[in-house]
């Protein structure tokens, strides 16, 4: 549902010609929480109206984040601007990230759409490009485990999904339970509707 209506919202804007990029740096932690950092750089014409929305006001999008995510727990959220470069940060801490299966193998699910790359022995790269009429959609997502984690491979799950799983001592807790799944592109999802949804609205009235 969600990638349907991210389509709906990505015929809205395609006639802008604008090349939408969104990032994310997801640090793992060992019971497979994460920091989520989500680093945003615009065009002049998106700063303008980003500013706009969320300059004086981020506890606004703290409230979109937290909306369109109902289902899991987030906090610490932060705000950075930097208005020379036409770039904000926007980070918070999420909880169940990575899934836990048992006898010390976790799991990260990722969408099939997305490419993954290694980029060392603790840092993947997922990469995505999507284009519809003019607009060109960027998905990057660094995820950086911890330090600990062994055997870290690409496989699937029972479902047949891709995933990142990788062997991590379990803590106790752990030993005796089964974390709640989240899966960083299901964020990534959640903030991208978030901005094309803003970027769709504010155009077709720009342009009204």
């Amino acid at each position: 549902m969600k990638r349907i209506l991210l389509l709906v919202v990505l015929v809205h804007i395609s006639l802008f010609a604008e090349k939408l990029i969104l990032q994310l740096d997801i640090v793992c932690d060992e019971v497979g929480n994460a920091k989520i950092i989500w680093k945003q750089q615009a065009t002049a014409l998106q700063w303008k109206l980003l500013m706009q929305r969320y300059g004086n006001n981020p506890s606004l999008l703290k409230k979109e984040i937290v909306s369109s995510l109902p289902s899991y727990e987030l906090s610490n959220f932060k705000f950075t601007k930097d208005e020379m470069n036409r770039t904000f940060i926007f980070s918070f801490d999420a909880k169940g990230i990575v899934k836990y299966r048992g006898n010390g193998i976790w799991q990260f699910k990722y969408e099939k759409e997305f490419t993954p790359r290694k980029i060392n022995e603790h840092t993947w790269l997922f990469s995505n490009t999507e284009t519809m009429g003019n607009t060109i959609n960027e998905q990057y997502i660094t995820l950086k485990l911890p330090l600990d984690v062994r055997n870290v491979q690409l496989t699937k799950n029972e479902f047949d999904e891709p995933v990142l799983q990788y062997y991590l001592k379990p803590s106790f807790i752990h030993s005796l339970s089964i974390v709640t799944e989240i899966g960083g592109v299901l964020i990534i999802i959640g903030i991208a509707l978030i901005l094309y949804y803003f970027f769709g609205l504010k155009y077709q009235n720009e342009s009204a």
